[in-house]
């Protein structure tokens, strides 16, 4: 066998293991949410419920906060 072949065979090995230590340790996490992203996940949840309007062009700029070189 040739070096090269016996390099390739090594680097398939270790990334196999690398894969099964990260998939054995991502099952043992568990995530759990703050008080400031349960927050944002119940008033995401209120629009979703409300309704999203989506604004038209004319809104867009009416609100837009840019003014170019009137805002400075």
């Amino acid at each position: 066998m040739s070096t090269g072949l016996i390099g390739l065979i090594a680097l398939f090995v270790i990334a196999l293991v690398g894969w099964a230590v990260c998939e054995f340790k991502a099952g043992n996490v568990v995530y759990k949410r703050n008080e400031e992203e349960e927050k944002e996940l119940r008033e995401f949840e209120k629009v979703g419920e409300e309704g999203y309007k989506e604004m038209n062009l004319r809104e867009l700029i009416k609100h837009n906060s840019t003014k170019g070189y009137k805002a400075i």
